[in-house]
């Protein structure tokens, strides 16, 4: 699956974490799991997913915090991991992904407000964070 560059695992009820081994699909651009039963955090290893622009991880039950290795995600356009169970802050680290376009993290336990940092995403069209 090395040359996989599309991953649609999304409204098949899958449950238990993500596995670390999604961080060698190093060609992967589009990626969703929304709307499963996914638990546990995000593993550190999808920072070498260099190649993502979309993630949606939306309306699971993943936890823990935002991996502040997030922030090497360069190609990263859009991150949508609302209606979870993440807590901590936001990394600031996230303002390195400076092709961001929408960032939606409303429904989760995220605490300390937007960092200043995000300030510098000159392409950010949409935040949510209700």
């Amino acid at each position: 699956m090395s040359s996989l560059t599309l991953l649609g695992l999304y409204l098949n009820s899958l449950t238990g974490s993500i596995p670390k081994s999604f961080g060698q699909l190093s060609r992967l651009t589009a990626w969703s799991m929304r709307q499963n039963y996914l638990t546990g955090s995000l593993p550190v290893e999808l920072r070498n997913l260099t190649s993502l622009q979309l993630a949606r991880l939306y309306e699971n039950s993943l936890s823990g915090s935002i991996p502040i290795k997030f922030g090497h995600l360069k190609s990263l356009q859009q991150f949508e991991a609302r209606n979870n169970n993440f807590s901590e802050m936001i990394p600031t680290k996230l303002s390195n992904c400076s092709a961001f376009g929408l960032l939606r993290l409303q429904g989760n336990q995220l605490s300390e407000g937007i960092p200043p940092q995000l300030g510098r995403l000159h392409f950010l069209a949409e935040l949510h964070l209700e």
